[in-house]
């Protein structure tokens, strides 16, 4: 069933559902794209929700091995919204939840789940995440620096990890079996190291007079817009109040043909919010978060 939207009102529809399925559906198409998928289980203790980027580690750019993963790791340092860079997880922790997310090739998911009461402001702290800028991400310059380690830390674990080493080799398999078959002549996106570290990350970069933030901001406004992003709820609450909590939070995520302007506002937002550290020369298959 179908309802007509009003003027920037997303359109609504109710997903067909098992006959013994005792949860209540109900789909949302915003004006800009995003979807989103509301279930209501008035019986549930648990909450949650997940939110898919269709962007990865194949849409990074060649000059930034790791750009997509690390981005995906400075989303949960704050934002105008919620400044401080624990506010997130130690919100979720309080309301006895979890909370994580992954890079793949063509696909970045945030997900978390707490007490059913703590759906609201969980989401609300979720949802700035991927906030049109002022109210989106800080990417302040000591946080950027902060996680170029926890990236590096992360690169360094997974060195004795046979899964790894066997995705390495297919990788170097993969750039020598499409060298030159790219449309830019190069190798295949699967080919290229995609988890990064401190030497994709900051030592390449500075030398080859790359400013890996700058790339950072890019990358966030191009890729994070409403028509790449599909979203669930799932709790407690009505499929009145999830919508109105979908409606409220996610009508902040910018729309693709604001990608240029996001970029700029989002530099703008992140120099006011800058401390004074400052990111030397520049500054993940699935990568954990």
């Amino acid at each position: 069933a179908l309802a007509a939207a009003s003027a920037g009102a997303p359109l609504v529809f109710t997903p067909r559902s098992a006959a013994l399925d005792e949860r209540q559906y109900r789909a949302l198409v915003f004006p800009t794209g995003l979807r989103a998928l509301l279930v209501s289980d008035r019986a549930a203790e648990r909450a949650g929700a997940a939110l898919s980027v269709r962007a990865g580690s194949f849409d990074e750019p060649d000059a930034v091995p790791g750009l997509a993963h690390f981005c995906e790791h400075m989303l949960f340092l704050g934002t105008a919204e919620f400044p401080d860079e624990g506010d997130f997880d130690a919100y979720v922790s309080a309301a006895a939840g979890s909370n994580n997310a992954f890079t793949a090739a063509e696909e970045t998911a945030y997900f978390f789940e707490v007490d059913g009461a703590k759906l609201g402001g969980a989401f609300e702290r979720f949802s700035a995440f991927f906030a049109a800028p002022p109210a989106g991400p800080l990417f302040t310059a000591s946080a950027t620096e902060r996680e170029l380690s926890a990236i590096e830390a992360e690169f360094q674990k997974n060195l004795q990890s046979d899964a790894w080493r066997e995705l390495g080799l297919l990788r170097v398999a993969s750039a020598q079996r499409t060298a030159g078959l790219a449309p830019d002549g190069g190798a295949h996106p699967f080919s290229r190291f995609s988890a990064g570290n401190r030497r994709t990350l900051v030592e390449l970069p500075a030398a080859n007079g790359v400013d890996v933030r700058a790339e950072l901001l890019r990358y966030h406004a191009d890729k994070y817009t409403a028509d790449r992003m599909s979203v669930v709820i799932a709790g407690p609450l009505s499929l009145d109040a999830l919508q109105a909590l979908a409606v409220r939070r996610l009508s902040l995520v910018p729309p693709a043909a604001n990608a240029n302007a996001n970029a700029a506002a989002a530099a703008d937002n992140a120099d006011a919010n800058a401390d004074d550290a400052d990111v030397g020369g520049g500054g993940g298959g699935g990568f954990g978060g």
